[in-house]
Protein backbone atom coordinates (compact mmCIF):
# COMPACT_ATOMS: atom_id res chain seq x y z
CA UNK A 1 0.00 0.00 0.00
CA UNK A 2 0.95 3.65 -0.30
CA UNK A 3 2.20 5.72 2.61
CA UNK A 4 -0.40 5.69 5.39
CA UNK A 5 -0.95 9.12 6.91
CA UNK A 6 -3.73 10.37 9.16
CA UNK A 7 -4.31 14.03 9.93
CA UNK A 8 -6.42 14.19 13.11
CA UNK A 9 -6.77 17.97 12.75
CA UNK A 10 -8.10 18.06 9.16
CA UNK A 11 -11.77 17.91 10.11
CA UNK A 12 -12.20 14.83 7.88
CA UNK A 13 -13.36 11.77 9.86
CA UNK A 14 -10.58 9.26 10.44
CA UNK A 15 -12.50 6.43 8.78
CA UNK A 16 -12.92 8.59 5.67
CA UNK A 17 -9.19 9.35 5.54
CA UNK A 18 -8.45 5.62 5.72
CA UNK A 19 -11.06 4.85 3.04
CA UNK A 20 -9.64 7.58 0.78
CA UNK A 21 -6.15 6.14 1.27
CA UNK A 22 -7.34 2.70 0.22
CA UNK A 23 -9.13 4.25 -2.77
CA UNK A 24 -5.87 5.93 -3.78
CA UNK A 25 -4.15 2.53 -3.69
CA UNK A 26 -6.89 1.08 -5.90
CA UNK A 27 -6.76 3.98 -8.36
CA UNK A 28 -2.97 3.66 -8.59
CA UNK A 29 -3.31 -0.13 -9.01
CA UNK A 30 -1.22 -0.84 -5.93
CA UNK A 31 -4.37 -2.82 -5.15
CA UNK A 32 -5.68 -4.10 -8.48
CA UNK A 33 -8.87 -5.88 -9.53
CA UNK A 34 -9.26 -9.20 -7.62
CA UNK A 35 -6.42 -8.34 -5.22
CA UNK A 36 -7.04 -9.19 -1.58
CA UNK A 37 -7.77 -6.15 0.59
CA UNK A 38 -5.97 -6.01 3.96
CA UNK A 39 -8.15 -6.98 6.92
CA UNK A 40 -9.29 -4.47 9.50
CA UNK A 41 -6.59 -5.50 11.99
CA UNK A 42 -3.83 -4.92 9.43
CA UNK A 43 -5.39 -1.61 8.42
CA UNK A 44 -5.68 -0.51 12.05
CA UNK A 45 -1.99 -1.29 12.59
CA UNK A 46 -0.80 0.33 9.36
CA UNK A 47 -2.87 3.49 9.80
CA UNK A 48 -2.56 3.60 13.60
CA UNK A 49 -6.31 3.81 14.13
CA UNK A 50 -8.76 1.82 16.18
CA UNK A 51 -10.40 -1.37 14.87
CA UNK A 52 -13.80 0.35 14.64
CA UNK A 53 -12.31 3.08 12.41
CA UNK A 54 -10.73 0.46 10.14
CA UNK A 55 -14.02 -1.44 9.95
CA UNK A 56 -15.92 1.75 9.08
CA UNK A 57 -13.50 2.43 6.21
CA UNK A 58 -13.92 -1.11 4.85
CA UNK A 59 -17.71 -0.95 5.20
CA UNK A 60 -17.74 2.28 3.20
CA UNK A 61 -15.85 0.57 0.36
CA UNK A 62 -18.17 -2.45 0.55
CA UNK A 63 -21.29 -0.28 0.44
CA UNK A 64 -19.83 1.59 -2.54
CA UNK A 65 -19.31 -1.68 -4.41
CA UNK A 66 -15.55 -1.16 -4.60
CA UNK A 67 -14.66 -4.30 -2.62
CA UNK A 68 -16.47 -7.60 -2.11
CA UNK A 69 -18.64 -8.31 0.91
CA UNK A 70 -18.83 -12.12 1.03
CA UNK A 71 -19.06 -13.31 4.62
CA UNK A 72 -16.23 -15.49 5.85
CA UNK A 73 -13.98 -14.58 2.92
CA UNK A 74 -11.26 -11.98 2.54
CA UNK A 75 -12.48 -8.87 0.74
CA UNK A 76 -11.18 -8.36 -2.78
CA UNK A 77 -11.14 -5.38 -5.12
CA UNK A 78 -14.13 -5.53 -7.48
CA UNK A 79 -13.58 -2.37 -9.51
CA UNK A 80 -11.76 0.92 -9.53
CA UNK A 81 -13.65 3.92 -8.14
CA UNK A 82 -15.95 5.82 -10.46
CA UNK A 83 -15.77 9.58 -10.89
CA UNK A 84 -19.02 11.42 -10.20
CA UNK A 85 -19.95 14.12 -12.70
CA UNK A 86 -22.16 16.36 -10.56
CA UNK A 87 -24.71 18.34 -12.54
CA UNK A 88 -26.30 20.54 -9.86
CA UNK A 89 -24.56 23.93 -9.72
CA UNK A 90 -21.97 22.66 -12.17
CA UNK A 91 -21.05 26.06 -13.59
CA UNK A 92 -20.33 29.01 -11.32
CA UNK A 93 -18.35 32.23 -11.12
CA UNK A 94 -17.48 31.46 -7.48
CA UNK A 95 -15.02 28.60 -8.07
CA UNK A 96 -11.60 29.06 -9.65
CA UNK A 97 -11.65 25.42 -10.79
CA UNK A 98 -13.23 24.06 -13.95
CA UNK A 99 -16.19 21.73 -13.31
CA UNK A 100 -14.20 18.56 -14.02
CA UNK A 101 -11.40 19.72 -11.70
CA UNK A 102 -14.00 20.26 -8.97
CA UNK A 103 -15.42 16.75 -9.60
CA UNK A 104 -11.97 15.20 -9.35
CA UNK A 105 -11.12 17.12 -6.18
CA UNK A 106 -14.34 15.94 -4.50
CA UNK A 107 -13.50 12.35 -5.40
CA UNK A 108 -9.87 12.76 -4.23
CA UNK A 109 -8.53 12.10 -7.74
CA UNK A 110 -5.29 13.74 -8.85
CA UNK A 111 -5.39 14.63 -12.54
CA UNK A 112 -4.58 17.51 -14.86
CA UNK A 113 -5.07 17.65 -18.62
CA UNK A 114 -2.47 17.68 -21.30
CA UNK A 115 -3.39 19.52 -24.45
CA UNK A 116 -2.34 20.64 -27.88
CA UNK A 117 -3.34 24.21 -28.79
CA UNK A 118 -3.55 25.69 -32.26
CA UNK A 119 -5.65 27.99 -34.44
CA UNK A 120 -7.70 27.04 -37.48
CA UNK A 121 -10.54 28.13 -39.73
CA UNK A 122 -13.96 27.29 -38.31
CA UNK A 123 -15.65 24.38 -40.05
CA UNK A 124 -19.29 24.71 -41.04
CA UNK A 125 -20.55 22.88 -37.93
CA UNK A 126 -18.29 24.75 -35.49
CA UNK A 127 -19.15 28.09 -37.14
CA UNK A 128 -22.85 27.29 -36.69
CA UNK A 129 -22.36 26.47 -33.01
CA UNK A 130 -20.32 29.65 -32.40
CA UNK A 131 -22.58 31.87 -34.49
CA UNK A 132 -19.74 33.04 -36.75
CA UNK A 133 -19.12 32.82 -40.51
CA UNK A 134 -17.62 29.59 -41.79
CA UNK A 135 -13.86 30.00 -42.15
CA UNK A 136 -13.50 32.60 -39.38
CA UNK A 137 -10.40 32.00 -37.21
CA UNK A 138 -10.87 30.06 -33.97
CA UNK A 139 -8.55 28.68 -31.33
CA UNK A 140 -8.64 24.93 -30.82
CA UNK A 141 -7.31 22.78 -27.98
CA UNK A 142 -7.43 18.99 -27.74
CA UNK A 143 -7.31 17.85 -24.11
CA UNK A 144 -6.81 14.44 -22.49
CA UNK A 145 -7.49 13.94 -18.77
CA UNK A 146 -5.65 11.01 -17.14
CA UNK A 147 -5.41 9.82 -13.55
CA UNK A 148 -3.48 6.97 -11.94
CA UNK A 149 -5.99 4.44 -13.28
CA UNK A 150 -5.79 5.68 -16.88
CA UNK A 151 -7.63 8.09 -19.21
CA UNK A 152 -10.87 9.69 -18.00
CA UNK A 153 -12.03 11.92 -20.84
CA UNK A 154 -10.91 13.66 -23.99
CA UNK A 155 -12.23 16.93 -25.35
CA UNK A 156 -11.80 19.43 -28.14
CA UNK A 157 -12.82 23.03 -27.52
CA UNK A 158 -13.05 25.98 -29.90
CA UNK A 159 -13.25 29.71 -29.17
CA UNK A 160 -13.80 32.53 -31.67
CA UNK A 161 -10.74 34.74 -32.08
CA UNK A 162 -13.14 37.60 -32.81
CA UNK A 163 -13.68 37.58 -29.02
CA UNK A 164 -10.37 36.38 -27.58
CA UNK A 165 -7.91 37.56 -30.25
CA UNK A 166 -5.24 39.93 -28.93
CA UNK A 167 -6.13 39.20 -25.28
CA UNK A 168 -4.56 37.08 -22.55
CA UNK A 169 -7.22 34.44 -23.32
CA UNK A 170 -6.42 34.22 -27.04
CA UNK A 171 -5.02 30.68 -26.83
CA UNK A 172 -6.35 28.40 -24.06
CA UNK A 173 -3.67 26.73 -21.92
CA UNK A 174 -2.25 23.42 -23.13
CA UNK A 175 -1.70 22.32 -19.52
CA UNK A 176 -3.22 23.18 -16.17
CA UNK A 177 -6.91 23.87 -15.60
CA UNK A 178 -8.70 25.18 -18.75
CA UNK A 179 -11.44 27.03 -16.84
CA UNK A 180 -13.47 28.78 -19.55
CA UNK A 181 -15.55 30.98 -17.22
CA UNK A 182 -12.48 32.27 -15.33
CA UNK A 183 -10.57 32.90 -18.55
CA UNK A 184 -13.47 34.84 -20.05
CA UNK A 185 -13.95 36.83 -16.84
CA UNK A 186 -10.30 37.88 -17.10
CA UNK A 187 -10.98 39.64 -20.42
CA UNK A 188 -14.29 41.19 -19.38
CA UNK A 189 -16.59 38.60 -20.95
CA UNK A 190 -19.20 37.31 -18.50
CA UNK A 191 -20.55 33.82 -19.09
CA UNK A 192 -24.29 33.81 -18.38
CA UNK A 193 -25.24 30.22 -19.17
CA UNK A 194 -23.85 26.93 -20.46
CA UNK A 195 -25.72 24.46 -22.64
CA UNK A 196 -24.79 20.76 -22.50
CA UNK A 197 -26.38 18.04 -24.63
CA UNK A 198 -25.64 14.46 -23.58
CA UNK A 199 -25.82 11.24 -25.54
CA UNK A 200 -24.44 7.73 -25.07
CA UNK A 201 -22.84 5.84 -27.94
CA UNK A 202 -20.03 3.48 -28.79
CA UNK A 203 -16.65 5.21 -29.19
CA UNK A 204 -15.00 6.01 -32.47
CA UNK A 205 -11.73 4.23 -33.19
CA UNK A 206 -9.81 7.39 -32.25
CA UNK A 207 -11.69 7.73 -28.95
CA UNK A 208 -11.23 4.05 -28.16
CA UNK A 209 -7.48 4.24 -28.69
CA UNK A 210 -6.91 7.53 -26.87
CA UNK A 211 -9.11 6.58 -23.91
CA UNK A 212 -7.69 3.01 -23.83
CA UNK A 213 -11.17 1.51 -23.81
CA UNK A 214 -12.06 -2.17 -23.87
CA UNK A 215 -14.39 -3.50 -26.54
CA UNK A 216 -18.05 -2.93 -25.75
CA UNK A 217 -17.54 0.05 -23.40
CA UNK A 218 -19.59 3.14 -24.36
CA UNK A 219 -18.79 6.82 -23.98
CA UNK A 220 -20.91 9.68 -22.77
CA UNK A 221 -20.68 12.31 -25.50
CA UNK A 222 -21.29 15.94 -24.53
CA UNK A 223 -21.73 18.88 -26.88
CA UNK A 224 -21.16 21.97 -24.72
CA UNK A 225 -21.40 25.70 -25.43
CA UNK A 226 -20.68 28.65 -23.13
CA UNK A 227 -22.72 31.81 -23.76
CA UNK A 228 -22.38 35.47 -22.82
CA UNK A 229 -26.08 36.36 -23.04
CA UNK A 230 -26.96 35.21 -26.59
CA UNK A 231 -23.36 35.14 -27.88
CA UNK A 232 -21.51 31.80 -27.93
CA UNK A 233 -17.98 32.25 -26.57
CA UNK A 234 -16.81 28.61 -26.56
CA UNK A 235 -17.99 25.24 -27.79
CA UNK A 236 -16.61 21.78 -27.10
CA UNK A 237 -16.97 18.09 -27.90
CA UNK A 238 -16.33 15.95 -24.81
CA UNK A 239 -16.02 12.15 -24.75
CA UNK A 240 -16.16 10.54 -21.29
CA UNK A 241 -15.44 6.90 -20.48
CA UNK A 242 -18.76 5.34 -19.57
CA UNK A 243 -17.16 2.70 -17.34
CA UNK A 244 -15.41 5.29 -15.17
CA UNK A 245 -18.18 7.84 -14.70
CA UNK A 246 -21.40 8.35 -12.76
CA UNK A 247 -23.64 11.25 -13.76
CA UNK A 248 -25.34 12.66 -10.67
CA UNK A 249 -28.33 15.00 -10.99
CA UNK A 250 -30.19 16.53 -8.04
CA UNK A 251 -33.71 17.52 -9.16
CA UNK A 252 -35.61 20.04 -7.05
CA UNK A 253 -39.30 19.20 -6.83
CA UNK A 254 -41.59 21.89 -8.21
CA UNK A 255 -44.92 23.02 -6.81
Amino acid sequence: MGEAKINPHSGVPLWRQVADGLLSDIRARRLDINDRVPGYRDIATTWRVGPSTALAALNHLRNSGIISSDRGQAARVLRRPLITRRMAGRYTHNDDRSPISADLDRDSVTSAPTGVATTEAASRSIARRLGIPEGDPVSRVDYLWVDDAGPIQRSTQWEPLSITGGTAAEIPPSSGDPHVIARMNAIGVTTTHVNEQYSARMPTLEESEELEMSEGVPVFFVERTHFADSTPVETADISIRGDRTIISVDHPVGE
